[in-house]
């Protein structure tokens, strides 16, 4: 979009009142004049633009014949749409769905990150939401945002929901899956080990040699040095955000530094390692009375991105992590 609708000149939603309009349109005459002096020529034109704007969204008529016309989406499709596209989705699902269903509080609670590849709509969703992350999901919902994404853009459109709640975290989980996938064949499952069995995880791999006619002594092979295990190392911040914010870059560079992921077992001392970290971090937030909504939001955020760092379900991660701790606060037993 080359320029940007009333709603987004005032920055209101599709579904703003009167009262929330003029009010946006208050603070947007008063920003402006502090922005620019009134007797600079621009001023009077960036003004009356935003007269304009406010007069087509406090008039019934105008308003729905502007909502109308925004059923089309031409060009790239850059940041500031996103938002709108996913609104406007909104609107239209709710106007056209007979009866009320969980994927409307969904849609509430879920943000729009950015647009891969022009025709992928990524939608993020808080980790403590995720019980909601399905009803965006289901089949027929699906069928029906689709549907309606591709009458916005005016081209086919599909979406992704994912447990985010920045780009960054998307960014990131988008980097982690494109590493994961280059070990592993197209139908999903991990490519074949090599002839060579691995015979030791923390100490190496060890590949033997076949033995000549002679039998002279093996020949020397490289090995696979284990990942570097940090989650021991102490976790000192000020507050708890950064704390957790420390936790999230520190199970990345775990991630980052561990060779050989496309073995399993590699795998799982990753998993192990980084449930070791969010376990120590867990109760170092308990010991300094962190709420416990702000801890379990937390928590639940780290789980999650051990789960996409190394390509297994969520909900596995955090059956594992809870036998961790039930140990770690019996003192070593199950």
């Amino acid at each position: 979009m080359s320029q940007p609708n009333p709603y987004q000149l005032l920055g209101v939603s599709l579904d703003a009142t009167i009262d929330e309009i003029m009010s946006a349109f208050r603070n947007k005459v008063r920003d402006l004049g502090r922005e620019i002096s009134v007797t600079d020529p621009d001023y009077s034109r960036r003004r009356s633009v935003l007269y304009q704007a406010v007069s087509i969204l406090t008039d019934p008529e105008q308003r729905k014949k502007l909502d109308a016309s925004l059923e089309s989406l031409e060009g790239p499709i850059g940041p500031a749409d996103v938002k709108y596209i996913w609104q406007m989705a909104g609107k239209l699902f709710f106007e056209r769905t007979e009866r009320y269903t969980s994927a409307f509080e969904a849609m509430r609670n879920s943000i729009p990150l950015t647009i891969e590849d022009d025709k992928l709509l990524v939608i993020g969703m808080d980790p403590t939401q995720g019980n909601l992350l399905g009803y965006l999901n289901s089949s027929e919902t699906r069928a029906a945002l689709r549907r309606i994404l591709a009458e916005i853009c005016g081209r086919p459109m599909d979406y992704r929901v994912v447990t985010a709640v920045s780009l960054k975290e998307w960014q990131i989980m988008r980097d982690a899956e494109a590493m994961n996938g280059a070990a592993r064949r197209p139908n999903g499952f991990s490519k074949p080990a090599p002839r060579e069995e691995p015979s030791r995880l923390l100490s190496g791999i060890a590949q033997p040699a076949p033995a000549p006619a002679p039998a002279p002594a093996p020949t020397p092979v490289a090995t696979v040095s284990a990942p570097v295990v940090t989650a021991s190392a102490p976790i000192t911040t000020t507050n708890g955000g950064d704390e957790w914010e420390e936790v999230m870059d520190r199970l990345l560079r775990l991630w980052s530094a561990t060779e050989s992921r496309s073995f399993p077992q590699v795998r799982a001392r990753l998993i192990l390692d980084s449930l070791a970290l969010v376990a120590r971090a867990e109760e170092t937030a308990r010991g300094r009375r962190m709420a416990d909504d702000l801890l379990q939001r937390a928590l639940g955020r780290a789980l999650d991105r051990v789960g996409s760092l190394t390509g297994t379900d969520s909900a596995l991660i955090g059956i594992e992590y809870l036998r961790i701790r039930g140990e770690r606060v019996n003192g070593g037993k199950p």
